[in-house]
């Protein structure tokens, strides 16, 4: 179930977060796809996308999480935030039926877009060693 905010304000993202849209998360990262299987991502670091909406508060309560990651991970990973009605452009490589927030972890080898219900801060730090091969030192 998705609820809605009324008249609320946008979500704050802290520090190593960039609030983009699609376009712009193309543009700098050099993407493209080429071909139904494989794209080329020319970015020099690899990348965390939050999708989200505004209005759901779901949404809100992960980005927490996502800014308390960005702000351990931002020396290694790009972090993005793009709200949903600007992502579609990148939606397009990745389609989904996915319910909000969406995680799109993408470096040069591989892209995986992820929707869990709700994810927490040791979940994501152990999906980024999966994904990126970056482990913190304990």
């Amino acid at each position: 179930m998705l609820t809605l905010l009324a008249g609320c304000s946008s979500i704050d993202f802290g520090y190593g977060v960039r609030r983009a849209d699609s376009d712009t998360f193309i543009k700098e990262c050099r993407f493209s796809k080429v071909d139904a299987e494989h794209f080329v991502y020319k970015n020099t670091r690899p990348s965390i996308v939050f999708i989200y909406s505004d209005a759901v508060e779901h949404c809100r309560r992960q980005a927490q999480v996502f800014n308390n990651v960005a702000a351990t991970y931002s020396d290694g990973i790009f972090f993005w935030a793009i709200e949903y009605d600007d992502a579609q452009s990148l939606l397009t490589y990745f389609p989904t039926t996915a319910r909000l927030p969406i995680y799109l972890y993408i470096n040069q080898n591989c892209a995986q877009l992820f929707a869990p219900e709700s994810t927490s801060v040791p979940d994501m730090k152990k999906h980024i060693g999966e994904a990126f091969g970056i482990y913190l030192k304990q």
